[in-house]
């Protein structure tokens, strides 16, 4: 949830196990939120990293399963 932030572009980037990048949409919500959306071609551990303003948000890159 972005919307205390104010104004910025939010993007993504998702790397497979073998450190392919995904392709991701990010969707701006009119209240201020924003969606991510990607699909994992295979189980394994992906690092998802996202930024605000090219910054990164709290705790990114994730590391998921």
């Amino acid at each position: 949830d972005a919307k205390a932030a104010g104004k910025g572009k939010v993007t993504c980037k998702v790397s497979t196990p073998d450190g392919a990048e995904l392709d991701v949409d990010v969707v701006e919500n009119a209240d201020g939120t924003f969606d991510i959306y990607y699909t994992a071609p295979e189980p394994g551990k992906y690092v998802i990293t996202i930024r605000f303003g090219g910054e990164h948000i709290p705790n990114s890159p994730f590391h998921v399963v």
